[in-house]
């Protein structure tokens, strides 16, 4: 029903048993309470009206009192505090029946009348949960092998440091074995591969079977979910998850903040674990750190087993720079790219594995799909078009990584305290300033505590010798010039 009451949803002549309700449309109810709000739109701003105003619903009239329901205690109380005394106001002034008026929430109201009209807000949460689906359709898939999903298998992985927990477990769950939990979260950043270890599992599974499996990105749930809310009949949706004895759900993210499609997660949750099922969600944080996801939601994620994938080692990005090589090669042998060229995509990509695939992928294209051989230019121009001219390296970043690694604080590298590992770090960092930048040893030394050139010219040039005879002292300058790149990449 809109605001002016169109005589649809409202309660009978005959009453909810016994209450009294008579039918708004005979007391003119809906009326008067159009010429309230006509008054009262020219009492508020437009965004005031729109916003508190123009959501409440004349509902029914029962026992002598016209009862207006507000959709949630929030809206409610914003309504009591700023606008009550004005709308009763108005109301007794226009009414000719001097009924007095109910504020309720749609919670608290009456069973038999929640029982007897649809829930009066249905049509404007349809219409934008349907937009809500368009803008998510029209974004298209937001976990994407550049490779396409058919590499995305367990053989294709590349495991370590960062993904080895989750890889894992989705390996023991593809094996059949009995896990102690039924819900299993994997969060990380966009593009660290775990839609990867989704569609891995989905193909182990598939592979083996005697267990059904459901893989379901959460924009396909969302638009199924509206769909079925439109039709009024989301049956379809829960055939297709509901029934499976695996769920994956992957980019939880998406329905963050989408009520309807929460409760539905909620439910299927709960049915699949009840079952003796298993369900794997994936995530870009942890559910503790999305906004928007319903308490029904949060509820049964409190006892999941929540395993993250963080960005790849450098161990890690090489190798997975050599694996799309060797994937892009087996249809066309020619293509191939140097060791140095390998190692220079390693340093300047410093993204996830995704963005590396992504270079990869570029410079097949680039070369013709390997009828040219490439080389530094072509592999930079790459680089710089998808990623972006390369930062020039700050004074400010380099003492960050040095106060990171060495856990010492800006005011102790600039200070004159001489302990060994400030020192260190410190030298460290004035060596680096010289090499990295093109700032003058004076600069160098400003920045550093206001030192003197010929410190800093001191400096470098007992790193340079020691760095000869110091493999301790080279990993330590490796540490740090990694921590500089992580900076400078963000």
């Amino acid at each position: 029903m809109d605001v002016e009451g169109d005589g649809k949803n409202h309660a009978g002549e005959a009453g909810f048993g016994g209450t009294g309700v008579v039918e708004n449309s005979t007391s003119l109810g809906p009326e008067v309470w159009s010429m309230v709000l006509g008054v009262i739109r020219e009492r508020t701003s437009k965004a005031e009206f729109d916003k508190w105003i123009a959501p409440l619903k004349f509902v029914a009239e029962v026992n002598g009192s016209v009862l207006i329901l507000a959709r949630t205690k929030f809206d409610l109380d914003r309504v009591d505090a700023e606008y009550r005394r004005d709308i009763m106001s108005v109301w007794k002034h226009i009414d000719a029946q001097d009924r007095s008026v109910k504020l309720q929430c749609w919670e608290n109201a009456p069973s038999d009348v929640r029982s007897l009209i649809d829930y009066p807000w249905a049509d404007k949460i349809v219409e934008s949960r349907l937009a809500d689906a368009e803008a998510i359709a029209a974004k298209g898939p937001q976990e994407v092998s550049p490779l396409g999903p058919a590499v995305m298998r367990f053989d294709t992985l590349v495991t370590g440091e960062s993904n080895s927990v989750a890889a894992q477990l989705a390996r023991d769950v593809a094996k059949g074995g009995r896990l102690p939990v039924s819900v299993v979260v994997i969060n990380g950043r966009q593009g660290v591969g775990k839609t990867h270890i989704m569609k891995a599992l989905e193909a182990e599974l598939e592979g083996v079977g005697g267990r059904s499996v459901a893989y379901i990105s959460a924009e396909e749930f969302y638009v199924a979910y509206v769909e079925g809310v439109m039709n009024g009949d989301t049956r379809a949706l829960k055939a297709r998850v509901r029934k499976a004895d695996i769920v994956l759900f992957d980019d939880l993210q998406i329905i963050a903040g989408k009520k309807g499609a929460n409760t539905e997660l909620a439910g299927t949750i709960r049915t699949v674990s009840e079952r003796g099922g298993i369900v794997v969600v994936t995530a870009d944080a942890p559910p503790s750190e999305l906004q928007g996801l319903s308490a029904p939601v949060m509820t049964v994620l409190k006892g999941a087993a929540c395993v993250e994938v963080s960005m790849p080692d450098d161990g890690m990005r090489r190798e997975i720079v050599l694996q799309r090589i060797g994937l892009l090669s087996a249809s066309a042998p020619r293509f191939s790219i140097s060791d140095d060229l390998v190692d220079y995509i390693v340093s300047r990509v410093r993204g996830p594995g995704r963005d590396l695939c992504g270079i990869v992928l570029s410079v097949f294209a680039e070369t013709r799909f390997g009828v040219i051989t490439p080389t530094l230019e072509l592999v930079d121009r790459v680089i710089s078009r998808q990623q972006g001219k390369a930062r020039t390296v700050t004074l400010d970043a380099i003492k960050r990584a040095a106060c990171s690694v060495f856990d010492v604080t800006k005011s102790d590298l600039e200070s004159k305290r001489k302990f060994q590992k400030l020192v260190r770090a410190r030298q460290i960092g004035m060596y680096l300033a010289r090499e990295m930048t093109s700032k003058s040893f004076p600069q160098i030394g400003i920045a550093f505590g206001g030192r003197h050139h010929t410190t800093v010219l001191y400096a470098r040039r007992k790193m340079v010798d020691a760095l000869r005879e110091e493999p301790e002292l080279v990993a330590d300058v490796e540490r740090v010039t990694k921590e500089i790149n992580n900076i400078m990449h963000g």
